[in-house]
């Protein structure tokens, strides 16, 4: 809550409320979090379409609050899906929008699995102006991920989604293409060393938080 409240005290406006009066927003702003929202900012953010970033868990961790996405995307905001601080697994990040929301408005319908894939995929491409990825069709970029589908209940088209949501995770990856060309095959990454990576990537942060 600090922001907006800091917002209001120095501009007597909410944060939403403060950039729509200084006319910076437009279908070309890409808002980050949108946690701590008023009805009428919600209602700004549809207006004017702007593209926004969730990190349901990354809000959880640092006790921020639930963003409203079922709401700003009934007003017509484009919602994409992204990870955040420690939690960076987004198979998790997909569990956690799948599900917060639900309790959140005690309603089992809200947030269905194909809307928060549609999020993690199309409408992520779009909250970042990407016109060519997040989706399989001629001409697109050819980046995809192949998901193991060994799955512990009866696997229908009806349920695919849900369960790929709740029953797969990273280690579930078979296969992952970039641009048409193959980085990991049969669980394999090619033509990396994981373990070098991982000590690259170690050591990046820790001059990071040294820093």
């Amino acid at each position: 809550m600090y922001e907006p409240e800091q917002c209001l005290k120095n501009y007597g406006h909410r944060t939403i409320e403060h950039y729509d009066a200084l006319g910076i927003l437009d279908e070309t702003t890409m808002a980050s979090q949108c946690v701590q929202l008023s009805a009428h900012e919600v209602d700004i953010v549809g207006e004017r379409r702007i593209k926004v970033t969730t990190m349901p868990l990354s809000n959880c961790e640092v006790g921020g609050g639930f963003a409203p996405v079922p709401e700003m995307r009934r007003a017509g905001a484009t919602v994409g899906l992204g990870t955040d601080g420690y939690v960076a697994n987004f198979f998790a990040s997909l569990r956690g929008a799948f599900l917060m929301h639900k309790a959140r408005l005690l309603d089992p319908r809200t947030m269905p699995a194909r809307v928060v894939w549609q999020m993690a995929t199309k409408e992520g491409a779009r909250a970042m102006g990407l016109r060519d990825v997040g989706m399989i069709r001629v001409g697109a970029s050819a980046d995809i991920i192949a998901i193991d589908l060994d799955l512990p209940t009866p696997m229908q088209p009806h349920n695919l989604l849900d369960q790929l949501i709740l029953w797969r995770d990273a280690d579930h990856v078979d296969s992952v293409m970039c641009a048409g060309r193959w980085l990991k095959r049969d669980h394999v990454v090619l033509n990396a060393d994981p373990a070098a990576l991982l000590a690259k990537t170690r050591e990046a942060a820790t001059r990071l938080w040294a820093a």
